[in-house]
């Protein structure tokens, strides 16, 4: 029987070092580990304050629907008290991938941007727990009455605080 222990070895050796290589390799490791909880979407309008002249507001184009989300700091930087704009009333299944079109009033017309295509690079609106996307501009100029064009971030939790431009520090 020492033939059949030694190939009993091998077969262990061989399934100890193998196997994980074997799972490594095809990927099932990826989010294995990771329980995201569900939670509902938010979005805060930080881009630039109602002027004299025209509204800015920010809309979110949700499920076939456009939800508009009023500006969350006046002309001095401060809040509103409007906050965060609930988007989903129910919660949605936690790991859901988010993406919506958002429209803002730019120099007198209107533009889009996708939510995917302005975060930063790798970054990902994931449902884990409740979310808040905060919309603002890339500079704050509302004496100049534009929108210097708007990009967002994920935060967790709901989020109702003002965006921390530098020009207001």
């Amino acid at each position: 029987m020492p033939g059949l222990r030694g190939r009993a070895w091998r077969a262990a050796i061989s399934i100890v070092l193998i196997w994980p290589i074997t799972v490594v390799l095809s990927g099932c490791t990826e989010h294995a580990t990771r329980l995201y909880k569900e939670g509902r979407l938010y979005v805060v309008n930080n881009a630039c304050p109602h002027s004299r002249e025209e509204p800015r507001w920010v809309t979110v184009e949700w499920e076939g629907e456009s939800i508009l989300v009023d500006p969350n700091m006046d002309e001095d930087g401060e809040p509103t008290g409007v906050g965060a704009v609930l988007i989903t009333p129910a919660s949605l299944p936690g790991g859901t991938e988010i993406d919506f079109v958002f429209n803002f009033r730019f120099v007198g017309e209107i533009r889009s941007r996708r939510l995917s295509e302005v975060l930063p690079s790798g970054q990902k609106a994931i449902i884990d727990g409740d979310i808040t996307i905060d919309i603002y501009s890339l500079r704050w100029d509302p004496s100049r009455g534009l929108i210097i064009d708007c990009t967002a971030r994920v935060i967790s939790g709901k989020f109702d605080g003002i965006h921390p431009y530098p020009e207001l520090q």
